[in-house]
């Protein structure tokens, strides 16, 4: 795996945004340079005749997160996209200010790369022990991924052994779950046979 650290520190310098500007790429977008390490390194590794099994991975984070202009992927490499800056309360798809600018960038990435990850953010990571009403929104998005045609999805969440369980996250965690195997399952339904089989008469008030 190569990708980028936390942070917005990217390189500014002329020969950089004028690669940006030849591969029709914001100049802010360094996922152009990311992505064409990435192929040199496949070349230099011929990893196509000697490690057929081999894949690259990288994160399309922070500032890497636009998709990278008209620079392609080598059928070795995965992006895994992270809108860590995106609205997790409304859907990824929604008219939503930021959504709204940060979904082009994922149907970017999925016209330039084969393989695409999401990496989904599933907990309030400010403050752990408050709610994060988002399930609804998680059930639409892992349907909407999966029609995509998405490889893989990543659910970061919070470790329920080391916080309270403050928000059900044993529920939250096998409904979306569920939803993971199948991306049709009704969320409703799901809710309704958890808690009926784990809280029994107590169901109705959960």
């Amino acid at each position: 795996s190569l990708s980028n650290n936390d942070g917005n520190k990217f390189c500014t310098c002329s020969k950089c945004l004028a690669n940006r500007e030849a591969h029709h790429a914001e100049g802010d977008c360094e996922a152009v340079e990311m992505i064409q390490l990435l192929n040199q390194l496949c070349i230099d590794l011929d990893i196509e005749n000697k490690y057929p099994n081999l894949y690259l991975d990288t994160l399309a984070y922070t500032w890497t997160i636009k998709s990278p202009g008209d620079v392609k992927c080598n059928s070795h490499i995965i992006v895994r996209w992270a809108p860590i800056e995106g609205n997790y309360g409304n859907t990824v798809d929604s008219d939503d200010i930021r959504n709204s600018e940060y979904y082009p960038y994922l149907l970017g990435w999925l016209k330039a790369c084969e393989h695409v990850w999401i990496w989904d953010y599933n907990a309030n990571l400010m403050t752990l022990d408050q709610p994060y009403a988002n399930v609804d929104v998680m059930q639409h998005d892992i349907k909407l991924y999966h029609d995509h045609g998405v490889e893989g999805i990543h659910l970061q969440s919070k470790n329920d052994f080391l916080y309270a369980n403050t928000e059900f996250d044993d529920i939250r965690n096998y409904i979306e779950g569920r939803m993971l195997q199948d991306p049709k399952r009704n969320y409703e339904q799901e809710l309704a046979f958890y808690t009926n089989a784990y809280y029994g008469k107590s169901a109705p008030y959960i």
